[in-house]
């Protein structure tokens, strides 16, 4: 993730938005708190999953919770 893009998703996640971070690349996957402090600035990673895969998981998972400490659970158990 490029450090100019980091200002502008922390100010959007105080104003309510969910961030969930993924790889674009084929095989490629996130860690949390590895690039970026994920903990810090309330954000999920999808780690393994591509952007589609984590979009699709995030409109399901939107329908039970918005509270991102179990979004995040739920993207490392599916």
């Amino acid at each position: 993730m490029p450090d100019y893009e980091v200002e502008t998703l922390r100010k959007l996640r105080a104003d309510g938005v969910l961030i969930i971070r993924s790889a674009r690349v084929p095989d490629g996957f996130v860690l949390r708190n590895a690039e970026q402090p994920d903990d810090k600035y309330d954000w999920v990673v999808a780690h393994d999953l591509n952007a589609q895969k984590a979009k699709i998981l995030a409109a399901v998972a939107l329908t039970k919770t918005s509270d991102t400490k179990e979004l995040q659970r739920i993207f490392w158990q599916y």
